[in-house]
């Protein structure tokens, strides 16, 4: 139901006092008055191998067509595989991508592993640990990253790091190996 007209007939409206209209339009212009030439982010982009170039990364495509890199990490010699879906999730308005990486291959998953796993996804502040049973019955571990669809390279690169260091200090500590 709406309100009657009389309620309409007897609102009055008052207007700011001009102290206040040139105090709103000093905050309205004062973040371009601090603005610096240049200093805006990168451009989200949302092609994967365009930001994997423009970072200068090597990578190959895999049967799926995902892009894939290998990074030195750690000690001296160790090195981690990680994978840049090209395929992004959508969810209402988001679009998602997701990283991966891989930290260790299992017959048969020990509880401390699942418990060290939990715990350090919830340590961190990007990213989690998954554990997923394939089709030959081993168990795998990885670290997931899900971003934006689109984003800079140096975001994509944080991204990167993150998931390359998390998942081979994890495989370390797990498996004491290097597979990965």
């Amino acid at each position: 139901m709406f309100p009657s007209q009389e309620i309409y007939t007897m609102t009055t409206i008052s207007l700011p006092s001009r102290h206040v209209l040139v105090l709103l339009g000093a905050m309205l212009l004062l973040p371009s008055l601090f603005a610096q030439p240049g200093s805006d982010a990168p451009s989200a982009v949302s092609d994967p191998e365009v930001l994997l170039q423009e970072l200068g990364y090597m990578y190959e495509m895999t049967e799926g067509g995902n892009f894939r890199c290998v990074f030195e990490v750690g000690e001296e010699g160790r090195t981690q595989l990680v994978i840049i879906n090209t395929a992004v999730y959508v969810y209402g308005q988001l679009e998602i991508r997701e990283i991966i990486s891989l930290a260790g291959r299992f017959k048969k998953m020990d509880k401390k592993v699942m418990l060290r796993l939990l715990q350090d996804s919830g340590e961190k502040k990007l990213g989690t640990w998954s554990v997923e049973q394939q089709d030959d019955g081993d168990y795998y571990v990885y670290f997931t990253a899900r971003i934006a669809g689109s984003t800079s390279a140096p975001a994509l690169n944080s991204a990167i790091q993150l998931v390359a260091e998390s998942a081979d200090e994890m495989e370390q500590e797990i498996t004491s190996g290097d597979e990965f």
